[in-house]
């Protein structure tokens, strides 16, 4: 996990111990967060609203969100190909290619994706990104119509984004959904999974579809379902992506920068006697212990 207010990877405290949970959310954050879970904090930053409410209920004061923000040049829907979208389906561009974009791990429950080939036959399915679980999921998907791209990045990335017929993201562990912003900056509709921090980005049937990954039939007439809408109600999603692309124009990185100074600006103003002393971890104090007792056995 990261431990900076630009997590974007996965929700860490949901995948790590709890001892390790403990150290991440006492570190996590800018301004003046830090020492042991139990410690006052100041000013920690957040990306989403999920984990901004997982840091106060740890104990973080003053806990604001830091504002989402995508590069709108870099993702831009007039980088849609003919060429990308054929190659994603395999050479098959009259039929609908879904994409993912991401780590290849099982917290993105990119299994789950099978659902939409099963009840879609004309679907395809375009894999993009690398990990530990790429072996594990070409078996899975073997016999299905679905393509490993491997990693893409640039142009290339931008070529597939807006040039999918949608982009799925069914983890339940997203902070925000970077890849989500992508998309809709691309004027793609997107598809997520209604958890983690992806509700902060995808307003159902606004800008995207959202799913409840929970439920049986989240998992899966529920997707396919969703998927299907991609396909039958084309002026729905024709819609959504344009909402999807004026909403990604204003997530700015000058305008998200300049609020994020702000907040250690805010930290810096604080008076004195509201700093609380940093708290030291356990951890930390075992560890100067030993390296004293250390200390002392060379010296004697």
């Amino acid at each position: 996990a990261r431990v900076t207010a630009g997590d974007f990877l996965s929700h860490a405290p949901a995948q790590v111990s709890p001892l390790l949970s403990l150290l991440w959310t006492g570190r996590a954050g800018t301004g003046r967060f830090e020492g042991d879970a139990g410690a006052p904090q100041q000013s920690p930053a957040e990306p989403s609203s999920v984990m901004a409410n997982e840091l106060e209920a740890h104990g973080a004061k003053r806990v604001r969100l830091w504002p989402k923000a995508v590069d709108t040049t870099e993702f831009h829907p007039r980088f849609a190909a003919p060429a990308t979208r054929a190659w994603l389906s395999e050479g098959n561009p009259q039929r609908p290619p879904f994409l993912y974009v991401g780590r290849l791990s099982p917290e993105k429950r990119i299994d789950t994706l099978r659902a939409v080939l099963d009840a879609m036959p004309e679907a395809r399915l375009a894999i993009v990104g690398g990990g530990p679980s790429t072996e594990t999921l070409k078996a899975h998907f073997a016999g299905t119509p679905a393509f490993f791209a491997g990693y893409l990045t640039g142009r290339r990335l931008a070529e597939a984004m807006a040039s999918a017929s949608a982009l799925i993201l069914p983890s339940k562990t997203e902070t925000l959904g970077l890849v989500l912003m992508e998309a809709m900056a691309s004027g793609s509709v997107v598809i997520g999974a209604n958890a983690g921090g992806i509700p902060d980005v995808i307003q159902h049937e606004v800008n995207g579809f959202l799913y409840d990954p929970d439920s049986e039939a989240g998992l899966t007439s529920g997707l396919a379902a969703v998927a299907r809408r991609v396909v039958s109600e084309a002026g729905l999603c024709e819609t959504m992506r344009t909402n999807a692309r004026r909403q990604a124009e204003e997530w700015s990185w000058t305008a998200a920068t300049k609020q994020l100074l702000g907040f250690y600006q805010e930290a810096i103003d604080m008076p004195r006697f509201e700093k609380p002393k940093p708290a030291k971890a356990p951890w930390m104090l075992a560890m100067k212990r030993a390296a004293i007792g250390g200390m002392k056995v060379f010296l004697s």
